[in-house]
């Protein structure tokens, strides 16, 4: 059941709005990971992850498309992130690092 449902999520998932809503921490870590490894994901999908109760986000499979727009909606709406990979992201610059909670 789990794997039809992530099947179908795949297919649309442009189409949700707040993905990280979802409770379960286990099915968003692979709702994220199959995005990625479908290469389904444009900074529309990214962002609906990234929501006012995300902790974790690891941006390095996505380097390539995270823009600095999307970044600043991670600075703006997730304010319990603890944990912010941001390897690989060019979008990353001097003002976007002083932005950051200390």
């Amino acid at each position: 059941m789990t794997e039809l449902c992530l099947r179908v999520e795949m297919r649309h998932i442009r189409m949700f709005q707040n993905i990280g809503d979802i409770e379960d921490e286990f099915l968003l870590a692979r709702i994220w990971k199959r995005a990625i490894s479908t290469g389904n994901l444009n900074n529309g999908v990214i962002k609906s992850f990234a929501v006012a109760t995300t902790e974790s986000l690891d941006l390095a499979p996505v380097s390539q498309i995270v823009t600095e727009a999307t970044l600043r909606h991670i600075l703006r709406t997730c304010p319990e992130m603890s944990d912010l990979c941001l390897r690989g992201v060019l979008a990353v610059g001097e003002q976007f690092l002083w932005q950051l909670p200390k």
